[in-house]
């Protein structure tokens, strides 16, 4: 009888080094085994329902470090606002895929990618307000307000996409 885990699980230590193994199907002497995919349906189901809530949340956040209203102020054509806003998201999305990263498909794997999730974004947030006060004063950070692109826009965008960055690498 074997010991293999290999079934159990779509990493396989072998060795000292990992081999990945199909995510979706994994095939077994007996057939496939569909309680891994029903399984793994379920967590996809569970991670896209918090990855949506974060980005959201994230999204809710800087409009609240922000002057005015963030999605009046994009709609209205501020450029500045657009470029922290995408660069603030796809920060936050990397944040929660690299907390994601490692963790098992379960219901642990999944809480313990949520926590570590979830404290990247809020700590994103708080990179974010910290860079505001250190590096601008109330009236500099306006520049979010202004429909053309400005060097403080495009430096608050960088500034955010580089905190998140370096918070998602810190998560995994």
């Amino acid at each position: 009888e074997s010991t293999d885990t290999s079934v159990d699980h779509p990493n396989k230590q072998e060795e000292g080094r990992i081999v990945l193994l199909s995510a979706v199907v994994v095939e077994v002497e007996d057939g496939i085994r569909l309680d891994y995919i029903r399984d793994t349906l379920i967590s996809l189901g569970i991670y896209a329902v918090v990855c949506m809530a974060l980005l959201l949340g994230s999204y809710w956040l800087l409009d609240m470090l922000t002057p005015g209203h963030l999605t009046r102020i994009i709609k209205d054509g501020g450029w500045n606002a657009a470029l922290l806003a995408a660069s603030n998201l796809v920060a936050v999305a990397l944040i929660i895929v690299f907390a994601m990263l490692g963790q098992p498909v379960s219901f642990a794997g999944i809480v313990t990618a949520t926590v570590f999730a979830i404290a990247g974004t809020l700590f994103q947030a708080l990179g974010l307000w910290i860079i505001r006060k250190v590096w601008f004063g109330s009236a500099d950070f306006e520049a979010v307000l202004h429909e053309r692109v400005t060097p403080v826009g495009v430096f608050l965008a960088a500034a955010a996409f580089a905190l998140g960055l370096s918070l998602a690498v810190a998560v995994h």
